[in-house]
């Protein structure tokens, strides 16, 4: 999940943190199995540098081929 640019730390770390406990619901761990995902409760620094290196990787793949937007 993400938050706009600017919300206060606090409110981060509360949401981070309630959204971590509501995934290990065996309920919404249900859900998600069934619809082959699957719940990662982290911090946000964790999904921050997670999101960084996914961008750069497809970056780098969208130069490599060549991609061009239509």
């Amino acid at each position: 999940m993400l938050a706009p640019r600017g919300t206060p730390n606090s409110v981060v770390s509360r949401f981070q943190k309630d959204v971590a406990q509501l995934l290990q619901a065996k309920d919404v761990q249900a859900r998600l199995g069934g619809e082959n995902g699957e719940a990662v409760g982290s911090t946000s620094e964790y999904f921050r540098d997670y999101l960084r290196a996914e961008i750069e990787k497809y970056s780098r793949l969208v130069k490599e081929i060549g991609l061009k937007p239509d």
